[in-house]
């Protein structure tokens, strides 16, 4: 009886020790699974995060960033789910370390690209988009051949865990028939007394392990409580752990919201996911047995094949788009598919993605460009040109069709660069007639490859205005000037009394009249002084300055029309140096230090302030009159501009000082600004970068 039970214990620590192979194989093969599924469903989320961030990119749509956020907000669950689930398995764990530290970098890439989207406008962002594509690319290149290395080992445990299973079952088939074997004639001679409590148990246990090699569910537990008794329980558990996991992913399969379906090398569906029903509106049975190109646009079939044919071959360059026809209606579901071709099973898995709505916003903007009041066109980067909108064929005398094997270089001159602003370059109409024109040109990443953005804007109006602007100012210089100070001299003269004694009505007509041509002369003078700024012809003299002489130069100008209006004039400057057309910022004091005096009470005082900072000095003139209303404040260095129509009149002034000195600040590199608040002054300050002298 000992030596029985000695090989009986034999047999069974054989029997259990093949078992918890068996197990362990089985749950590396549960969790591989699992593991591929939720790698492909995380670069599914990153490719789902790139494309819906480029739709709010061009859309700005709230439902585009809502689904934006949505499948942001899986990218942690994912890898949450990956690193709580690969116990044993320091393969799968160091692929994961890979995949985390690229994760990190490209989830804070897509953040920023949103702030952008968020801050900036569409014409503003679009630039930002290739930028932020190109800096995330190669991270994204990294990451998928990362993945691709982690599902990869996966799929090869897969691949030889059929054979593993099958030598384990083997192996216990052979240690049960051995056991039996060995122990045919001690059951012989024991027949009587084990035939009802040992032989039943182990036909049970002989049929349990052969259905679960077949997946079948096993018959009921042994009740007893021996190693027979143990046996069954572990047989239970292992055909527990199996049928959760393949619940897993059977659960994966059919909560997943792109379709996905298996397809036999004839092109017919072999099985298909629930999706399909609220995707395509076709129940999975329904498909089950039917050609895919039954359900695609017609005019797209013979495409669809050849791409079927080169994942097949392993040509397929990537993704592809599809047309399905919707159940039962004539809408068009517009998808992007991703094929894999397995071998052993001739079959086509594949993923279907519904982009129809991203294709709806890619319509409108194409709307939107058909609408704009600027040409546009879209080329390869070699400049052949793939579409122009109406208004660029309304610029160049063109119609569409004549587009066709055109260049950028046909069109205008100086196509080189990329990225720039708005340039202006010579174009060529219909017939070699040239235009002057402004140009812009950015590169942008499709799925079709790079392109370029072109933006044309007709400027001939604008440099004839010019061109008519520039011959007004010289009329005004040559053929207004020159008599008006002629008229103000006589006039002087006669005020004077020159030309003998006036009545007193005549000289106070005559000292009216030469106030009023004075005014105008100086109106002359500043739009000259406008114009050549804005030419660039105004030249500035630079030389060593002290801001105390420019400072009492303006007040020495301004000290008898301060005392007119009874206004003081306070001033505190540092002892300080710079650079700088002294003329010129001494005609900048002169005019904010004046506005500040017509402005103010009579009895109160001006503040004329000076200091100096490491890089650049500062001038300020506080005045405690009626201040600037809101709604005026950025708009008062603009030409012409009066917070009031009858300033002009009872102030004087031409509304062209403050632009002027706008121009004259900036010519030295400076800014210039205005803090006020109605009722209770205004506060004018610009400053001067301190440069060598």
């Amino acid at each position: 009886m000992i030596s029985i039970l000695a090989v009986q214990l034999g047999f069974v620590f054989a029997l259990l020790n093949l078992l918890d192979q068996a197990e362990r194989t089985a749950a590396r093969e549960a969790q591989a699974k699992l593991i591929v599924g939720h790698t492909n469903k995380l670069m599914h989320t990153y490719y789902d995060a790139a494309n819906t961030l480029k739709s709010y990119f061009l859309s700005r749509d709230d439902n585009t960033r809502a689904q934006y956020e949505a499948v942001m907000n899986k990218v942690p669950l994912e890898l949450n789910w990956l690193s709580n689930n690969l116990e044993g398995n320091p393969e799968a764990r160091a692929g994961l370390g890979a995949i985390k530290k690229k994760s990190n970098p490209i989830l804070a890439i897509l953040k920023k690209a949103k702030r952008t989207a968020d801050e900036e406008s569409v014409i503003a962002a679009i630039p930002r988009l290739a930028e932020f594509r190109a800096e995330i690319q190669p991270l994204f290149d990294g990451l998928v051949v990362d993945a691709d290395k982690l599902i990869k080992r996966q799929e090869k445990i897969l691949e030889d865990n059929p054979a593993t299973q099958a030598k384990e079952r083997a192996g216990i088939r052979n240690i049960l028939y051995i056991g039996l074997a060995s122990n045919l004639g001690i059951a012989i001679f024991i027949a009587f007394y084990f035939f009802a409590n040992i032989v039943s148990r182990v036909d049970i246990l002989m049929d349990n392990t052969r259905r679960l090699s077949k997946g079948e569910p096993l018959r009921g537990r042994l009740k007893a409580a021996d190693e027979l008794g143990e046996l069954d329980r572990v047989f239970h558990e292992m055909a527990a752990a199996l049928s959760e996991a393949r619940r897993k992913e059977r659960a994966i399969f059919d909560n997943a919201l792109d379709v996905i379906c298996a397809i036999d090398s004839q092109g017919r569906f072999q099985e298909v996911s629930p999706a399909s029903s609220s995707v395509w509106g076709y129940e999975p049975h329904s498909l089950t047995g039917s050609e895919l190109k039954d359900i695609v646009a017609e005019d797209q079939r013979a495409a669809l094949a050849m791409c079927f044919e080169a994942a097949k071959t392993g040509s397929l360059a990537g993704p592809f788009e599809a047309s399905v026809l919707a159940a039962g209606s004539e809408n068009v579901i517009e998808t992007l598919w991703t094929i894999q071709w397995n071998e052993e099973d001739s079959s086509f898995y594949c993923v279907a993605h519904d982009i129809t709505d991203r294709k709806r916003v890619e319509s409108r903007i194409r709307e939107v460009i058909e609408m704009l009041p600027v040409g546009i066109a879209l080329a390869h980067p070699d400049g052949a040109i793939e579409y122009v909108n109406p208004k660029l064929c309304e610029i160049f005398s063109y119609e569409p069709y004549q587009f066709d094997g055109m260049h950028l270089s046909d069109l205008y001159d100086d196509t080189e660069g990329d990225d720039t602003g708005l340039k202006e370059t010579r174009a060529r109409r219909a017939g070699a007639i040239e235009f002057p024109a402004e140009v812009s040109s950015v590169s942008y990443d499709t799925h079709e490859g790079v392109r370029q953005l072109v933006v044309v804007i007709d400027v001939t109006e604008k440099f004839e205005l010019l061109r008519l602007r520039r011959s007004f100012v010289s009329m005004v210089s040559h053929e207004l000037r020159t008599p008006l100070t002629s008229v103000q001299s006589f006039l002087g003269m006669l005020t004077m009394g020159i030309y003998g004694d006036l009545p007193e009505q005549v000289t106070r007509l005559g000292a009216s009249a030469e106030r009023s041509t004075k005014q105008l002369i100086r109106l002359i003078n500043d739009l000259l002084d406008v114009e050549k700024m804005e030419q660039g012809r105004l030249e500035m003299k630079m030389e060593a300055a002290i801001g105390s002489d420019v400072l009492q130069t303006a007040l020495e100008a301004v000290e008898g029309f301060a005392d007119r209006y009874e206004v003081e004039i306070v001033t505190s400057v540092e002892d300080m140096q710079f650079s700088c057309d002294r003329d010129r910022v001494s005609q900048v004091l002169i005019n904010l230090i004046s506005n500040a005096v017509k402005f103010s009470d009579r009895g109160s005082s001006v503040y004329v302030r000076g200091s100096r900072t490491s890089d650049h000095v500062r001038f300020e003139v506080e005045d405690s009159g009626r201040g600037i209303p809101a709604p005026y404040l950025s708009a008062v260095f603009e030409r012409f501009q009066q917070v009031d129509e009858s300033d002009a009149r009872e102030k004087g002034g031409s509304g062209l000082g403050l632009a002027i000195c706008k121009v004259i600040v900036e010519s030295h590199g400076g800014t210039i600004g205005v803090e006020s608040e109605e009722g209770k002054g205004s506060l004018f300050w610009f400053t001067l970068p301190v440069s060598e002298y």
